[in-house]
């Protein structure tokens, strides 16, 4: 015989028939939920539009203040002496043929006057000897040997001479004193450098530069000198002189020199100044604001948001090549045109609703370039 289920056993199976249809629904709930979660928030950006022109291109660079070859005299002693009289200081301007340091002359007077001496008899024998052998008293060989005492004596004299001469030290140059260590009284040899003379206005920048880099430019390229940095105030301008055709085995670099003009204020030997040198212009060049870089989400190299229909950034990988104050030349990644994420850039995900401010303006001219 059948039995009808009793109510509290109907009861059980309408809570179950519940409970099951709630739990279905949460479910369904949480799954929108974390949709809608995912949703990313609109961004409001500024973009630009990739245009395609002619972007010059400039190496940034350290330099260093250096004296011109013949524009710099370092003067010592002749021999050892004692320096009687100090006519000149550090900044002091000379002339050519001015005075700078004085001997004790005694030394080098009796120095020349042995020499005149020694030449005054070698000389006179000389003379004696050959004419005894014209007369065949002397064989020719004794005639030879009196030539080449005469000779050495003469010599002899001239180096005398000169010590003498240099009894006191002469500018050779017009210039400045840039050094000068004498001190009255004091005792000197040669090898100890006393005095030395730049003129001011023959100066150049010696520039260090990756082999690379030293490639790309010329002789006579456009430079300028800055303070600190190469975005520095300006403090002269120049052409490059010359390019070393070597690397430096201890630096692997290649030495630039390049010739200073004009310079706004003194520069010193020895100052460190940054230096830009026009390279040239890439004709052609894909630009884009360098803030609309960032990195990669591989952490390999740079992407840029493109804006694609519908206002949303898409993530895509670009190859960067020369960058500039503010733009950077693409090679690859991004067509002219296209609209990219600048100012804001580093706030976009890929998928992110772009809210533009201001539009798409076309990226302007650079006005200088410069190694990435």
């Amino acid at each position: 015989m059948t039995r009808t289920p009793s109510g509290a056993v109907r009861r059980a199976a309408w809570v179950a028939v519940l409970v099951t249809a709630a739990l279905a629904g949460c479910g369904k709930g949480t799954a929108g939920g974390s949709d809608s979660g995912h949703a990313l928030p609109a961004v409001r950006v500024r973009t630009a539009t990739v245009v395609r022109r002619p972007f010059p291109i400039t190496l940034n660079a350290t330099g260093t203040i250096v004296a011109r070859p013949g524009s710099v005299a370092t003067l010592s002693a002749p021999a050892p002496a004692r320096i009687t009289r100090v006519f000149a200081s550090e900044g002091d301007l000379v002339r050519r043929g001015d005075p700078l340091v004085a001997f004790d002359r005694a030394a080098f007077q009796a120095a020349f006057d042995q020499a005149q001496a020694v030449e005054l008899s070698a000389r006179q024998e000389f003379a004696r000897a050959t004419r005894l052998a014209a007369q065949g008293i002397l064989p020719t060989r004794d005639v030879e040997q009196a030539r080449a005492a005469h000779a050495q004596a003469a010599a002899a004299l001239v180096v005398a001479s000169r010590s003498l001469e240099l009894a006191t030290l002469r500018s050779p140059i017009t210039g400045v004193v840039s050094k000068n260590s004498a001190v009255l009284d004091a005792s000197v040899d040669p090898t100890q450098p006393l005095v030395q003379v730049v003129d001011p206005h023959a100066l150049e920048a010696r520039i260090l530069l990756a082999a690379g880099d030293a490639a790309q430019i010329h002789r006579d390229a456009a430079v300028t000198l800055t303070t600190g940095s190469g975005e520095g105030t300006v403090v002269a301008r120049g052409r490059v002189l010359a390019i070393a055709p070597t690397i430096d085995s201890l630096t692997g670099t290649v030495v630039v020199r390049a010739r200073v003009e004009a310079p706004s204020r003194e520069l010193r030997l020895g100052e460190v100044v940054g230096v830009r040198i026009e390279a040239g212009v890439q004709a052609n060049a894909l630009v884009v604001p360098v803030m609309a870089l960032v990195p990669s989400s591989s952490g390999d190299g740079y992407q840029v948001f493109v804006v694609t229909a519908g206002d949303t950034a898409r993530a895509r990988p670009v190859t960067v090549g020369i960058r500039s104050a503010g733009f950077a030349m693409v090679t690859d990644g991004v067509s002219a045109g296209e609209v990219v994420v600048a100012d804001g850039a580093f706030g976009v995900e890929d998928g992110s609703r772009i809210l533009s401010s201001g539009g798409a303006p076309q990226v302007p001219a650079p006005a200088t370039g410069s190694a990435p």
